[in-house]
């Protein structure tokens, strides 16, 4: 992750909130300065950056108790991006137990056969955690690469969204 480096999590519950503390925190900031791996940092702003760090390259709503993902990068290419895509795929299922899950390829143009080993790696954690994974809106050319690799016979994959929720709601 870029910029984590310079963004210190040090605990230090006694002076949490301190006002004065606290003051000379925000005014660090305002005044442009980093934030050093030793800083103390309040609760708020910790907990705070750390749910913006969570997802980078996805997006996660609930639509009728079905995940639905949809991705940030228009192209999935490189290989930093698709480890961190994977990443946080994968923590969906293993860490928020997540054993359902709908990806919207709406946003995505391009897609590597990197990214499409993610996918597979993804699809058995959701088989393994008795789950059903859904792809949905993948464009022709992208469909084209699954239909040539037999992947499409793999994956459920769904003309639209709507028709992948339908069929996770007809499901349970």
């Amino acid at each position: 992750m870029s910029g984590s480096s310079n963004v210190g999590m040090h605990v230090d519950h006694a002076v949490d909130e301190d006002p004065q503390r606290l003051a000379e925190f925000e005014a660090k900031i305002e005044g442009g300065g980093l934030i050093e791996v030793d800083d103390w940092m309040p609760r708020a702003y910790r907990s705070g950056m750390l749910k913006m760090a969570e997802h980078q390259r996805i997006q996660v709503c609930q639509i009728e108790n079905v995940p639905v993902v949809r991705f940030s990068d228009r192209k999935i290419l490189d290989e930093l991006i698709i480890q961190e895509l994977g990443q946080e795929l994968f923590a969906l299922v293993e860490d928020e137990d997540c054993s359902n899950l709908l990806l919207n390829f709406t946003n995505v143009e391009f897609l590597s056969s990197a990214a499409l080993g993610k996918l597979i790696s993804l699809h058995k954690k959701v088989e393994r955690a008795s789950g059903t994974l859904k792809l949905s809106n993948i464009r022709p050319e992208i469909f084209e690469v699954f239909r040539i690799t037999r992947l499409n016979e793999k994956f459920n994959i769904k003309d639209d969204q709507e028709t992948a929720l339908a069929e996770f709601a007809g499901a349970g």
